[in-house]
């Protein structure tokens, strides 16, 4: 059973996707003013384990002060196998306000990775009263 039962997803016609590492911040403003439709932040493969706290960080700053548009952002998170992911989600969610569209989970190995990510967004969110849920 899901922890809490999904909504059907938006329709959002992408025409291109844009990645971009968390440790570079200077190609944030860049990645805005792009044609892209969906922008999705990277914390994981494009990120070194120490620069991850750094990476976070330089996210959560750029969501809240970045004009994204009418862009999808989306944030790629540690997998499930690293000590880094449940940073990702919480510090994200405690701190990056309302703007922040969608979370991607790398390297998804069975249902249970979802619904632990799943049962840790719900409670930040419930917890910070969030009113836009994240997908």
């Amino acid at each position: 059973m899901s922890f809490r039962i999904q909504p059907a997803a938006p329709a959002r016609p992408n025409r291109c996707q844009l990645f971009g590492p968390g440790s570079r911040p200077a190609i944030f403003a860049k990645m805005a003013a792009s044609d892209a439709d969906v922008i999705n932040l990277d914390l994981e493969d494009s990120v070194a384990p120490s620069d991850k706290d750094s990476a976070r960080a330089n996210i959560i700053k750029a969501i809240s002060e970045i004009d994204w548009g009418k862009k999808t952002l989306s944030v790629r998170i540690n997998g499930l196998d690293t000590p880094y992911w449940y940073r990702d989600v919480v510090e994200l969610l405690e701190q990056a306000g309302e703007r922040l569209d969608q979370i991607m989970i790398p390297k998804v190995g069975c249902a249970a990775d979802v619904y632990a990510v799943d049962a840790l967004v719900t409670a930040v969110e419930t917890a910070k009263g969030r009113e836009k849920k994240i997908s």
